[in-house]
């Protein structure tokens, strides 16, 4: 896989955020794309609103490794995408900062794309659920896990029957602007849970790899947004602790 501990870093900024991203060389197969130094995130045109409506995005990074095997040859690949998106589903009176206000969109978006596919897919087969094809995600908020050192959230999500998993990081930037690092692990000619290869534990070990390099330096407006949002999280913590 890549050499991720040794590789360049190359540093966005998001009207006055710094992200700084790990560069490893790129080695699968995908169009290279460039991408600007810097965004402001606040003027209007920045983020693409998507077709069904629910959010806009921008694409700031891109890149993809195979691993290969004894002989060279590959098995496997991870392709990364990161995008910073602003919700339209995502109420004004609520933070990313917030665990519990994220982790309740997350669930609603994860049900809205992926919940939505299957309930389509259950019915094109009469309503009964097929062998494979329906995805496997987080239903509720146990399933999701801390990012802690970015303050966000990360999850897995995989297709009955089907080889793979994608890996979702959603990294907050301030009260409505969210980073999302979409990782894209898939076989090539192999099993995927075969020991010979061992893919899972090699994808595994490069995306922690690749997140532990990955900084976020808030501008001071969205250091007070974070600061204000995990305040009311603590008011809610000590609120539903047993008295």
């Amino acid at each position: 896989g890549p050499d991720i501990p040794n590789a360049p870093t190359r540093t966005i900024d998001l009207s006055g955020t710094l992200l700084t991203i790990p560069k490893p060389h790129q080695t699968l197969m995908i169009p290279s794309m460039l991408f600007q130094d810097d965004y402001d995130i606040h003027k209007e045109g920045t983020l693409e609103l998507w077709n069904n409506q629910r959010g806009m995005s921008v694409q700031v990074y891109e890149n993809g490794w195979e691993f290969k095997g004894k002989w060279f040859d590959s098995f496997g690949y991870v392709q990364l995408s990161a995008y910073l998106t602003q919700y339209t589903t995502f109420p004004t009176s609520h933070s990313y900062f917030n665990r519990d206000e994220r982790e309740k969109h997350i669930l609603e978006e994860i049900d809205a794309e992926w919940g939505e596919e299957n309930r389509e897919y259950i019915s094109e087969n009469n309503g009964i659920k097929p062998s494979k094809g329906l995805w496997r995600f987080p239903e509720n908020n146990k399933q999701l896990h801390d990012s802690q050192s970015h303050s966000g959230s990360y999850y897995h999500i995989s297709q009955q029957g089907y080889d793979g998993v994608r890996t979702y990081y959603w990294l907050p930037i301030g009260d409505q602007f969210i980073l999302r690092f979409s990782f894209k692990t898939n076989p090539l000619q192999c099993d995927f849970f075969s020991p010979e290869h061992n893919l899972p534990e090699a994808a595994e070990k490069c995306v922690k790899d690749f997140m532990e390099r990955v900084t976020i330096k808030l501008s001071p407006e969205a250091e007070a947004q974070k600061k204000a949002a995990q305040q009311k999280q603590l008011l809610t913590d000590k609120s539903d602790s047993p008295r």
